[in-house]
């Protein structure tokens, strides 16, 4: 009776916080992050600006703003797909 009683009055945040648990461990959640937060740090290495003086880094310029973009796109797909299992199985040759 206590358990059912303790099921039935879990906050929201409690809820929220086993969902996104759950999530996270069905996909490769730091990979993820880390690449997503170099496309962050892709961009801001690119394109720096000190004062009216602003550098870009790259053949034309471009490419500062394309490479982190493409980056940070394969980190939200790492986040949207769930974990492949490939690296964990084994392999019976």
């Amino acid at each position: 009776m206590a358990a059912e009683w303790e099921h039935a009055h879990i906050s929201g945040f409690t809820r929220a916080r086993r969902g996104f648990r759950r999530w996270r461990k069905r996909r490769p959640f730091w990979g993820g992050f880390f690449l997503m937060l170099s496309a962050f740090l892709l961009f801001w290495s690119g394109n720096l600006d000190f004062g009216s003086l602003t550098f870009h880094l790259g053949p034309t310029g471009y490419l500062s703003y394309l490479i982190p973009l493409v980056t940070l796109v394969c980190g939200a797909l790492i986040w949207a797909s769930p974990r492949s299992g490939c690296s964990t199985r084994s392999w019976d040759w």
